[in-house]
């Protein structure tokens, strides 16, 4: 096996790959359980990186699978026996993310009811950062004692309140701001995820909720898909990162932060026209929300808006000035050189065949041709793709 373990990027980050979470496949689960004795350590991955050894067994066929709700007891502590994070009768879904990354790799291979202690190294703890909340410095290795109490397989969300659901997802929205503040940005993309699919109203009974309830619910969806649109964008992820400000969009149409990051977004793509549509929307809602307060907490931050605002539509302008002046030098260069008689006529010819016979769309085929930005239109295209603005012939 690889001794670089799974493809992990930077502190620890899995580079995006949400299925790096799999851990080992089932042959490789049986060989190691077949291993897994008392009083005996095992290396899980065969890098030294995550070693378990069980000191006493749980029920056999109780190993929970990625997304199991399982409850467990702990703690881990330092080479020095500092004792830097306790957790108790905890419920934690397998592959969240919710304990170090080695956790996800160490409990579907322990049964309920099993005790068992766990060295995990920096790789997969909390890498060259540390965490200094805990006290844990940089490239520590922790030693946990872990004690899985209960496992519920078959983890249906549509069967978790409403309450319950909000805690989950917002449990799960946190620990990935946690991830995006240390700059592990695909682990808080896979957290953010997590998060909606317990926030999504999609799939829930909303009948015994109170309004009170469901819309902490809704803008908690909103300030998730937004987080996640700014990590998405920060991985390069332009269309993924489109769809979650949509999102928001669709739940707040007035979310300014929204607005400025889809125009961001579309300016990205070169659809500039679009991203100042966007901002001069932002404009207009900032000027309607600065005429309805007079708290002057709001009206500064509204001031900070539309300074920003106005500062990234400077920039758009002048982005679609020059891409203007770009598009202009080669239409100059397409219809600069003068055209034989040979060309128009082969050109007038091939129009006439394939579309709607018109001279000036042959004209305009044939200054394509001789400015050398296309070399020929194949015979075989069945239309003639290079029309005159003016001509109406369908296609």
């Amino acid at each position: 096996m690889d001794e670089s373990g799974p493809n992990m990027g930077p502190n620890g980050s899995n580079n995006g790959d949400l299925n790096s979470f799999e851990i080992v496949n089932k042959a490789d689960v049986e060989e190691i359980n077949e291993d897994l004795g008392e009083e005996e350590w095992v290396d899980i991955l065969g890098s030294g990186h995550i070693k378990k050894k069980i000191l006493k067994k749980g029920e056999p066929d109780t190993r929970p699978q990625r997304g199991d709700l399982c409850v467990v007891s702990g703690f881990g502590k330092l080479e020095d026996d500092t004792i830097v994070e306790t957790f108790d009768n905890l419920e934690v879904c397998v592959g969240d993310l919710e304990l170090v990354h080695g956790m996800d790799y160490v409990l579907p291979l322990t049964e309920a009811g099993e005790e068992c202690q766990v060295e995990i190294t920096a790789r997969f703890g909390y890498g060259d950062k540390g965490d200094p909340t805990k006290n844990i410095p940089p490239n520590a290795k922790l030693y946990y004692s872990l004690t899985l109490h209960s496992v519920l397989p078959d983890f249906d969300l549509a069967e978790l309140s409403v309450e319950k659901r909000l805690d989950f997802g917002v449990k799960r929205k946190t620990r990935g701001n946690w991830f995006y503040s240390r700059g592990d940005i695909s682990f808080a993309v896979q957290c953010y995820r997590r998060s909606l699919e317990f926030l999504d109203s999609a799939n829930m009974n909303t009948n015994d909720a109170s309004q009170e309830l469901l819309d902490s619910l809704i803008k908690e969806r909103v300030h998730c898909s937004n987080n996640l649109a700014q990590a998405q964008m920060k991985l390069g992820s332009l269309e993924p990162a489109l769809i979650s400000l949509n999102n928001v969009l669709s739940l707040d149409p007035n979310n300014i932060k929204a607005m400025q990051r889809k125009a961001k977004v579309l300016s990205e793509r070169n659809e500039v026209d679009e991203a100042i549509g966007i901002l001069k929307q932002a404009q207009r809602l900032l000027d309607t929300l600065e005429t309805d307060t007079d708290d002057a907490t709001v009206l500064s931050k509204l001031s900070g808006d539309k300074k920003l605002v106005q500062s990234e539509l400077k920039a758009l302008y002048a982005k679609l000035k020059s891409n203007t002046a770009a598009e202009k030098e080669i239409y100059k260069k397409m219809f600069s050189k003068p055209l034989t008689g040979r060309i128009i006529q082969q050109a007038v010819a091939h129009a006439r065949y394939h579309s709607c016979g018109s001279v000036d769309c042959g004209r305009v085929l044939a200054s394509t041709l001789s400015s050398g930005l296309v070399q020929r239109v194949p015979v075989e295209c069945g239309l003639n793709p290079f029309r005159s603005p003016d001509c109406e012939a369908s296609t």
